[in-house]
C-alpha cells in the first residue's frame, strides 16, 4: 500500500512538472507586444480637433487629419 501511494505522487508531480514546462514553453515563444509604441510628434485633425501620432496624420497643404473621411468632410464645407 506505501508502494502505490508513493506511485501516485511520482506520478502526479511528474505530469505537473511536464504541464508547466509546456507552459514555460508556450509563453516564451509568444512575442511581448507590451510595451507602448514611441511616438515622436502629436498632432491635431483640423476637422475633430483630435490628437493623433504624426506618423498616422493625413496630411494637406500645412493642415492634418485623422482620416481621409475627415480630410473630405473638410474640403466639402
Amino acid at each position: 500500500m506505501f508502494r502505490t501511494l508513493i506511485l501516485f505522487i511520482a506520478i502526479g508531480v511528474a505530469v505537473w512538472l511536464v504541464s508547466r514546462m509546456i507552459k514555460n514553453k508556450t509563453t516564451k515563444s509568444r512575442p511581448k507586444n507590451n510595451q507602448p509604441k514611441e511616438i515622436k510628434n502629436i498632432v491635431q485633425c483640423k476637422f475633430c480637433n483630435i490628437y493623433i501620432p504624426e506618423s498616422d496624420a493625413i496630411k494637406y497643404n500645412e493642415l492634418t487629419f485623422c482620416s481621409q473621411d475627415h480630410l473630405e468632410q473638410w474640403k466639402n464645407k
